[in-house]
């Protein structure tokens, strides 16, 4: 099992962890994405399989990391929870500022 980021994105600015922890929490059912805590500039979540995804903010940009995830496996949940995670944060973490989209 590793862990790796499987994707950055650019914010307009680092989103409050807990507004937006709770902001996702409620839009997406347990079942999909289970909410495991925050932290400064830190949220993790609970997915299928055992995975563990965890949105780190650092200065202009998101780093979506999967961990826990077996080498056979990586590709599939890097397609699937990182365009996922970016959407979410995209549009839930903007506090009514217009999303900044785009990859590092």
């Amino acid at each position: 099992m590793s862990d790796f980021c499987c994707r950055t994105f650019f914010v307009p600015a680092v989103p409050d962890p807990a507004g937006l922890y709770g902001a996702i929490c409620a839009t997406v059912p347990p079942c999909y994405l289970c909410g495991q805590g925050f932290s400064n500039n830190c949220l993790r979540f609970g997915l299928e399989g055992g995975l563990q995804a965890e949105l780190r903010f650092c200065g202009d940009r998101c780093e979506v990391w999967l961990r826990h995830c077996l080498p056979d496996k990586a590709r599939a949940a890097a397609g699937v929870y990182g365009p996922l995670l970016e959407e979410l944060v995209t549009r839930l973490g903007t506090d009514g500022k217009e999303p900044c989209y785009g990859r590092r």
